[in-house]
């Protein structure tokens, strides 16, 4: 046995020989194989010997290492530093084509592992949604990206991008995070159709009709008309709790349904130049799928929607019946809106009988893919809606609308103050019913009005020329215009997109 186990060598049986006696071969030849054997296992200085077994340092250095230059090489302190600080060993950049983006990392990785971590520099501009990432020739793995939610989304992926690249198990997750989406507030005006001040239905037509959803437009192309109403309800699809509704559409031909939501001029701009997403939510009841498109517009005259460019035209996304759907169209260079902004969602329906088509949460964002949509407060969704269409509503009988002076012995002239200055000044006015409303004068009489006629207006006040019964007023008495019921309104026009 050359060694004891432990590193040392130990002479074999019958040495150490003593003086003066006769030399046995066969000692001699045991100990000189036994010597021989020992730097046999002994490592040469000049590299022969391969190690045979792990090799214990004893709490002791390698020192005075060459730097390794292959795969099985030993590595030095300063190579370890220098590889840490470089990221040599994990920093690459991208080949391969947009969408398929490929890795070749040296040395090749065997098998995806969760935590496996690359510092990656994209090539190209990645496609929204769709980005993969192949190592080592291995499976392509989604690319992926946490939003402000915490909520794994799509990666957005520029050209010539640096980030570190984490492997989940599942995807390759971008450890930089999507920006915070910048939702520039007001956006679009009743995007989720919480709003509703006109009291009735509207008429589907082939035009472009509010119904009773503030600042939402519904109509029908590709066929005849024969049926439909336009209204706010609080089923159907999305969160907001609200949709409008074209319901009991009577359609021939190739017909198409479309909602459409206007952005006035001096929200628009804040968009200009900008790459944004769009979302909105439908559902319909045809009874079979059907395909709906987003399309952006933009008037060629300020907050003048009767002629439109198109921007961009989503591509179609088939909606089976009666499924709460959300559209997205990402990714879109809007260019100039500085004078105003529409996103209108078609649905291809053809021709049908007593159906119904929703739409709701019309969204718009600076971000790469829609985000999350955010219902705001009806106060302040209310008070943006009343700037394009002041209302009187009466909730009970003696709601006052305004005051003024007797004018003529039957007339008297009422000033009504919006709550909110108008988008432009209104044009006239529509009226539920006079009847719904009495005309009172201080300390005289009051009679019911017999009519109700818009006279003027400004941004914060309209003039109303009220008629009372034959009932004699005192000409230059102050008088005010009340209703005699919940169901009156009084409808000040022209303010609309």
């Amino acid at each position: 046995m050359p060694r004891n186990g432990s590193g040392t060598y130990q002479l074999p049986a019958g040495n150490p020989v003593v003086t003066g006696t006769p030399i046995s071969s066969s000692t001699q030849n045991t100990t000189m194989v036994d010597v021989a054997n020992a730097l046999t296992t002994s490592v040469a200085t000049d590299g022969q010997t391969p190690m045979t077994a792990n090799l214990t340092m004893g709490n002791n250095k390698l020192t005075g290492l060459s730097a390794g230059t292959a795969a099985g090489d030993s590595v030095r302190y300063e190579d370890l530093a220098t590889a840490n600080q470089t990221q040599s060993f994990t920093f690459y950049t991208t080949a391969g084509t947009a969408p398929a983006f490929t890795l070749t990392p040296v040395p090749a990785i065997q098998a995806y592992a969760a935590g496996q971590r690359f510092n990656v520099t994209f090539n190209a501009l990645g496609t929204v949604g769709t980005n993969t990432l192949a190592v080592s020739s291995l499976a392509a793995k989604s690319l992926k990206q946490y939003d402000e939610l915490g909520i794994k989304q799509p990666a957005f992926i520029p050209s010539g991008l640096n980030t570190d690249v984490e492997y989940d198990g599942t995807d390759f997750i971008l450890v930089s995070p999507l920006p915070p989406s910048r939702r520039l507030a007001p956006s679009f005006v009743n995007s989720g159709a919480m709003v509703a001040q006109r009291t009735t239905a509207g008429t589907l037509a082939t035009s472009r009709v509010i119904g009773q959803c503030d600042n939402i437009g519904v109509w029908a192309s590709g066929g005849a008309v024969s049926g439909g109403n336009i209204q706010q309800t609080t089923t159907g699809p999305g969160t907001s709790g609200y949709s409008c509704l074209a319901s009991s559409v009577i359609l021939t031909g190739s017909g198409q349904i479309s909602h459409s939501i206007r952005m006035e001029a001096r929200d628009a701009v804040k968009y200009k130049n900008k790459t944004v997403s769009f979302s909105v939510r439908v559902m319909h009841n045809v009874g079979s799928a059907i395909n709906y498109t987003l399309v952006a517009k933009k008037p060629t005259v300020a907050d003048t929607f009767t002629s439109t460019t198109i921007i961009a035209t989503s591509g179609a996304t088939s909606v089976l019946s009666a499924t709460d759907t959300l559209l997205t169209f990402n990714n879109v260079a809007i260019g100039d809106v500085s004078n105003g902004l529409e996103l209108e969602v078609q649905a291809v329906c053809g021709a049908v009988t007593t159906k119904a088509f929703n739409a709701t949460e019309f969204y718009v964002a600076i971000e790469a893919a829609a985000g999350t949509y955010d219902a705001p407060d009806y106060e302040r969704e209310l008070a943006h809606c009343q700037r394009y269409l002041p209302v009187f509503n009466a909730s009970t009988a003696l709601d006052i609308v305004g005051n003024g002076s007797i004018g003529a012995s039957s007339t008297g002239q009422i000033t009504y103050f919006f709550k909110v200055p108008t988008r432009v000044i209104p044009t006239g006015a529509v009226v539920s019913a006079p009847s719904s409303f009495s005309l009172y004068s201080y300390g005289t009489i009051t009679s019911l009005a017999t009519s109700i006629v818009f006279s003027s207006a400004g941004l914060g006040s309209a003039l109303l020329i009220v008629t009372g019964t034959a009932t004699t007023y005192t000409i230059g008495y102050g008088c005010d215009l009340r209703s005699v019921s919940a169901s009156g309104q009084i409808i000040l026009t022209g303010c609309e997109l």
